[in-house]
């Protein structure tokens, strides 16, 4: 018996933006991007305070990619499909 709401979760993955489901390795990055340019900038030209400003940006966009909440993946989809499959089957 086919249902509608076979392959939901795999059609939901599949029209996910890529940004949206890649947000927390962007902002990792961002992070990453904004204390090197910091550091190869900065710290030629004066010094100390550059590190410090560098270890707090990667705190903040440390902390910021941890509260972003997590996108489902194609795997926890084809599983979730497959889950609710079986169960389905048992009915």
């Amino acid at each position: 018996m086919t249902s509608p709401f076979d392959g939901l979760a795999k059609g939901y993955v599949q029209n996910i933006p890529f940004v949206k489901q890649n947000r927390k390795t962007i902002a990792n990055l961002v992070g990453l991007v904004t204390n090197g340019l910091l550091l190869l900038v900065g710290l030629p030209l004066s010094g100390a305070w550059q590190v410090g400003v560098a270890i707090a940006i990667q705190g903040l966009f440390t902390v910021a990619a941890w509260l972003v909440p997590n996108a489902i993946t194609a795997q926890q989809a084809q599983e979730l499909d497959e889950y609710v499959g079986r169960h389905r089957q048992a009915d």
